[in-house]
């Protein structure tokens, strides 16, 4: 029995966008400025993904951060914003996500 490479894009494609995966993620350094007490993080995640992180869960990694620079604290700076970090003629594939956080507590 012959499969059609029609059947078999349908097959691939409903694999890949039928439903999406649960997926962890960890906030990374992604950029920041120590004079003005700022720290960004950020992740990537798949069209595919479900991405199961918040906000909140990046003020340790903010915190540490600022607390090598010598602050005592971190807070989120609005909400997370999203880009297209991969893309194709059909769209976006893969995004970058960022969060800004604000150093705070005085120095140390």
């Amino acid at each position: 029995m012959r499969v059609s490479a029609v059947a078999v894009v349908i097959a691939v494609l409903t694999g890949v966008f039928g439903c999406a995966t649960p997926s962890p993620k960890v906030w990374t350094p992604a950029g920041g400025s120590r004079s003005d007490g700022k720290v960004t993080l950020g992740f990537e995640y798949a069209i595919a993904e479900d991405p199961q992180i918040t906000v909140q869960d990046g003020i340790p990694q903010a915190g540490q951060l600022c607390a090598e620079w010598g602050y005592t604290a971190a807070q989120p700076v609005g909400g997370s914003r999203r880009q297209c970090a991969v893309s194709n003629a059909y769209g976006c594939l893969r995004y970058a996500v960022y969060a800004d956080y604000q150093c705070g507590g005085g120095t140390r």
